[in-house]
C-alpha cells in the first residue's frame, strides 16, 4: 500500500494507502486537472464580395473585343 502526493508545486492532493496501481491510475486521473486548455476563439467571419455574373465581353479578351467590334 502506497500514499503518494502530486507532484505539482502548491497542490494538496494526496492519494489514500491504495495499491500502487490504483494510486498510479488516480494521480493519472488527477493529472488532467492542472491542465489548462487556452480557450480557443474563432476568428469573426470576413465578409466576402459577392461574384459578379460573367457576360460575353469578360468570356472573351479584350484584344479580341476590339476585334469583334
Amino acid at each position: 500500500m502506497v500514499i503518494v502526493g502530486c507532484p505539482v508545486p502548491g497542490c494538496e492532493f494526496e492519494s489514500q494507502d491504495l495499491s500502487e496501481a490504483l494510486v498510479i491510475a488516480i494521480l493519472t486521473i488527477h493529472r488532467f486537472s492542472h491542465q489548462h486548455a487556452a480557450p480557443v476563439m474563432a476568428a469573426p467571419a470576413q465578409p466576402q464580395p459577392r461574384p459578379q455574373p460573367l457576360t460575353a465581353r469578360d468570356s472573351i479578351g479584350p484584344k479580341l473585343m476590339w476585334e469583334c467590334r
